[in-house]
C-alpha cells in the first residue's frame, strides 16, 4: 500500500493572521503615541529647565549687584557719556566704588535688553576717563520680551539709592518673573 503524503503543519491560517494583524493594529498606534508624548514632553521640559537656569541666575546677580551698589540708576538715561558700551539701553545700571579710588565710582553693572536676549555688562573705567570699557558679558535669560526695573524706599526717576529694586522679566509664551535687590545698610 501506498502511504498518503502528509500535510505539513508548517505555516498560519488565515484566522492566525487576521488575529495577529488585529491585535498589532492596536498595540503599534498605542505605542507611537507613547513615544509622541514622551517627545512633546521632553521639548516642554527642556524650556522649564531653561527657563529655572535664567531665573537662578539672574536673581544670584541682581541681588548681589543690588547690595553692592552705591548709585542706581533704574532708567534708560545713561550715566556715562552717551557713547557707553556698558550703559547704552540698559534697562537698570548699579554703580560701585572701587577700592583703589574710593571718590570715583569706577565700576558698574548694566542690565541690558538686546533683541531677546537679557544679558548683564560688567564694566569699568579710569578715574580719568569719562567712557567705560566692557570687562564681561554674561547671558542671563533667552526668549526675553521686556523688562523693567521698579524701586522701593528711593526715586527711580533719577539717579539715586533706593533701598529696594526689582527687575521684572517677561519671557515668550506668557511666563514671567522678577529679581529682587535689597541695598545693604550704610
Amino acid at each position: 500500500m501506498r502511504s498518503r503524503p502528509r500535510l505539513s503543519d508548517d505555516g498560519f491560517t488565515l484566522i492566525e493572521l487576521l488575529v495577529s494583524a488585529l491585535i498589532m493594529g492596536v498595540v503599534i498606534p498605542a505605542l507611537a503615541l507613547a513615544f509622541l508624548t514622551v517627545f512633546k514632553l521632553t521639548g516642554s521640559t527642556e524650556q522649564q529647565y531653561e527657563a529655572a537656569h535664567d531665573v537662578q541666575i539672574t536673581s544670584t546677580y541682581f541681588s548681589t549687584d543690588a547690595a553692592s551698589a552705591a548709585i542706581v540708576n533704574p532708567t534708560t538715561a545713561d550715566i556715562g557719556a552717551s557713547s557707553d558700551p556698558c550703559g547704552s539701553g540698559a534697562v537698570v545700571e548699579f554703580y560701585w566704588r572701587g577700592a583703589d579710588s574710593p571718590t570715583n565710582v569706577d565700576h558698574l553693572a548694566a542690565y541690558t535688553l538686546s533683541g531677546s536676549s537679557l544679558r548683564r555688562l560688567t564694566c569699568s573705567k579710569l578715574s580719568t576717563s569719562s567712557v567705560y570699557s566692557v570687562d564681561n558679558t554674561i547671558p542671563l535669560g533667552t526668549d526675553v520680551t521686556s523688562a523693567s526695573a521698579t524701586c522701593t524706599g528711593g526715586s527711580c526717576a533719577t539717579s539715586s539709592t533706593p533701598a529696594k529694586i526689582t527687575l521684572s522679566v517677561s519671557r515668550s509664551g506668557g511666563a514671567q518673573y522678577s529679581a529682587v535687590g535689597t541695598r545693604r545698610a550704610t
